[in-house]
Formats: structure tokens, sequence, C-alpha cells
């Protein structure tokens, strides 16, 4: 399965690409003599014309082949009107831009798919409410209805939860349904610890809320009882536990047990959950003294305190264990500046209230645009920040990378995978226009620079490009090779 969806992702990303350069050299009239799916030895394919479509036999990537393309070629006069290289300046640098733009027309289509038609989405209506929360602390139930925020509409929990994260730090008014009242309650959104991305701060806000609610029973305390032994990871100083094991025993006995509102899935090697101690099925109660009602919770807590020292109660084999610990960089994750506890987390929540909403063509076209707009904007970022050592070249990818990022989304469903398809289609066009001979934004950098200077670049200026433009990608790809190898066998 994993082949085949590394084929079809791949595949479909490069004969888009290449159709691009494809369509407008055939619209600017030059003569295209190879169309090429893969590299290397030809495999199979037909000739129409002039231009020998073909598949060819290593799949990592595709080219054309246009008539006069070889800057030491010997092209007959008659026959200059077909070459590539003898076309206007603005021909030749609309064929070396057309690849990355189908790259960047792609996710519009694949959008609008996913966008138009019907849709099954969870009310904005309230599930679970954290317990210390900002909607706890204003009186907001489970079972509200938020029917409006400041006067807009709130049709969907998707809705809600992006008026929310976009103003942190401000009062809103939420305009509530409770059973057969209508009522208006001032809620405070509180800003979650800013994340240092990429040296810069993103801040967001909540308010503590979810639209499901967890499925499980509680668990019971019979057997249950406090292990002593304070587990501490990356801590020297001692420490006071801000929520003492017996308080949490007396508290989780008079609630009649302990429901799994944070479930460990998945714990990585060598990480500092493993040095905590922790395993895979142990539940979480507390972080920072807070006691949880979700993993979501849980994992927002820690990725917005990130270089903060955090307190742990969790069961485990009928003890209450507790931890004190800072998280670190993991060689997985690729990038110093991002810490991890090293393990994953999961709650087993039922859904909340389903409704249905019909989003037609022409809102799905808006929609597209808008989020190819978006991923755009932040891959650009990303890679400008990449390229200029802002962020560690550890998390660069390359096909193994790919191949799992393939085979994970065609697993998950055919909306995951073209959801992915659509990220790498961008990222694949932004790295074609990087200005390095070899790449499309090489040749439109060479053309702008024959084009200023009014003259062709010399032979020897062409081949020197080439060669550095050849040994950059060469040395790019030996760095992403090398980080999947990590990545892999860590």
């Amino acid at each position: 399965m994993g082949i085949i969806a590394f084929v079809l992702l791949l595949g479909a990303l490069v004969f888009i690409h290449e159709l691009g350069h494809f369509a407008v050299a055939k619209w600017c009239g030059v003569r295209v003599l190879t169309f090429s799916i893969g590299f290397g030895p030809r495999l199979f394919g037909f000739k129409r014309g002039d231009t020998d479509y073909r598949i060819s036999a290593i799949p990592l990537g595709g080219y054309v082949r246009m008539y006069g393309d070889n800057f030491e070629e010997v092209v007959p006069e008659d026959q200059k009107r077909f070459s590539f290289l003898f076309q206007s300046y603005f021909r030749k640098s609309a064929i070396a831009f057309a690849g990355p733009l189908a790259n960047f027309i792609l996710p519009l289509f694949i959008f609008t798919l996913l966008f138009v038609g019907r849709h099954e989405v969870q009310k904005a209506k309230l599930g679970t409410i954290f317990r210390g929360s900002p909607a706890d602390q204003a009186g907001l139930q489970v079972g509200d209805e938020v029917i409006a925020i400041d006067g807009e509409p709130m049709a969907t929990f998707n809705d809600l939860h992006e008026k929310v994260s976009s103003s942190p730090n401000t009062n809103l008014t939420f305009k509530l349904r409770r059973g057969e009242e209508e009522l208006a309650l001032p809620v405070y959104v509180e800003v979650v610890q800013p994340i240092k991305e990429f040296q810069q701060e993103k801040v967001t806000g909540r308010i503590g809320v979810m639209p499901g609610h967890l499925a499980s029973e509680a668990q019971s305390v019979d057997g249950l009882v406090c292990d002593s032994k304070l587990r501490k990871v990356n801590v020297k100083e001692p420490i006071q536990m801000p929520y003492r094991c017996e308080l949490l025993l007396k508290q989780v006995q008079e609630e009649g047990g302990y429901k799994e509102v944070a479930e460990t899935k998945t714990i990585m090697e060598k990480s500092v959950a493993s040095k905590l101690g922790l395993s895979v099925g142990d539940i979480v109660l507390t972080l920072d003294g807070r006691r949880l009602s979700a993993a979501t919770e849980l994992t927002s807590m820690l990725q917005s305190n990130m270089n903060k020292e955090h307190t742990m109660t969790w069961v485990s084999e009928k003890q209450i264990r507790q931890g004190v610990f800072r998280m670190e960089s993991h060689p997985k994750w690729g990038l110093e500046e991002i810490k991890v506890l090293g393990a994953s987390f999961s709650s087993n929540f039922k859904p909340g209230e389903m409704t249905t909403i019909n989003v037609g063509l022409g809102e799905a076209v808006r929609e597209s645009f808008s989020a190819t707009w978006s991923l755009l904007k932040r891959m650009t970022k990303d890679m400008v920040k990449l390229f200029t050592f802002q962020v560690s070249p550890k998390q660069m990818g390359g096909a193994i990378m790919i191949y799992q990022i393939a085979e994970d989304s065609f697993r998950a469903g055919w909306k995951p995978f073209l959801d992915r398809m659509a990220l790498i289609s961008v990222s694949l066009g932004i790295i074609n226009l990087v200005p390095v001979p070899a790449l499309d934004g090489g040749h439109l950098l060479l053309f702008t620079i024959e084009a200023i200077t009014r003259k062709p670049l010399s032979i020897r200026t062409r081949k020197v490009a080439t060669i550095i433009g050849f040994v950059f990608l060469l040395g790019l790809m030996v760095l992403a090779f090398t980080n999947d190898l990590i990545r892999l066998f860590q």
C-alpha cells in the first residue's frame, strides 16, 4: 500500500508540474521533444507528433525536454522559432514559471473538491468544560448551545474555535441557548502562552471547551494507592509538588473513581516520558496542579509551555505516581527549538451533536483560494527561514519522508491523502522557485540577467552556473536523505 500511495502522490505532483511546462511551451510554439515522468532509462511510452511521452525508470521527478534548450546546441536559422533558448525573455520565463504555477493551481482544485457538497460537522454545542477554565468560571454549562459570539453567528463548533483562538486576552459575549432559555454571558479568552516558532511568537486564545464528552466509565479506586517516589527528569533543585497525592486520591475516591481523561498511547525511546517512567496505558490526571478533562488539554498545556518546569500525576499499575520534568528536543523531530515530552495521549471521546451543512461550488472555490493562499504564505515563510538558517536543517526530509506521509495519509482515507498532496504540491512549487541553477528559479534568474545586460551569458558562465546548481541540489538531497535515515532508525 505504501508503494501505491507514494507512486500516486509523487506521480501526480510530477505530472502536474511537467504539464505546466509542457502546456505553456506548446502555447509559445516551442517544439517539445520529451515529456517524461521519472528519470533515467525509458521503460515504456508512445510518440505523438514531435513528442515522446514516456515513463522512465527512476520515479523521483520528471522533465520536459524542448528543442534548442541546450546552449551548446547549434540551431539552424529557420528552426530558431521552435527553439526554447531563442524565445523572448517573457516566453522563456513563462515556460519556466509554468511548472511551479501548476503546483500552486493544483491545491485550488483539491480544496474545492474537499470543500464542496454536504458535510457532517459538530454543532456549536458544549460537551465538555475543563475544570477551572474561563468557560467554567463564566458559568457556561455542558449542553449549552452557542448561538453567537459578539453578534457573529456560530453555525459549527469550528466557527466557535476559530473565533476564540483568534481573540486572545479579550472578553467575548456568548449568546447561548440553555434548554428553552436564551441568555448572554461574558467570557474571558485566556492567552495560550506564546509558542516560539521559528523566532516568532504565535499567540492564540482558549476558553476550555470541547464539543464531545468522555465515553468511558469511571475507573474503580479499589486498591489505588499513592507512590511516595518523586520522579525527576532534567530537574536538579528540590521540588514542592503543587498537588499532593493524598489529596488527589481523596478527591477521586469521593468522585467514585477517575475517568480515562488522558490515556498514554505511545512513548518515544530515550524521551523524557520514557525516563520519567510513563508507560503505555497510564492515565494522566493532573499537570501543574490542574485536574485534566481531556488529552487535548494536556497536549495544549505542554505545547504552550515548552521551556517550563512541569509537575504531573498519573495512574500506573494501581498507583498514583508523581513526577517533575523539563521537556527536551528529540532527534526524531529534528527541530531543536521544539521541546517534547515524547508521548502521545488520547481520550475516549464521543463526538458532539452533529449537523449537516451544504457548501456550494462558489463558496467552495472562494474557500479553496483562501486555504491555498494561507498555505502558500506559511510554506514560503518556512522555506525562507530554512535557507536563512533561522531553523535547523534537520527538519528537511526527502523521498523517505514523502513515502511515510503518503502511506499514513492514504491509510487515513482519500481526503487526508488529497490534503497532504496539496501541501506537498505547494512545497514543490516553492522549492522549484529557489534561484539556483538547475531549478526553475535558477532559469528565471539567468533569463533576467540576460534581459538586463541585453546579451546572452557565455557558455563558460552557463556551465559554471549549472555545476554550482547541481552540487547544491546534490547537497540538499544528501542532507534530506540523511535526515530521513536518522528519523527512520531512531
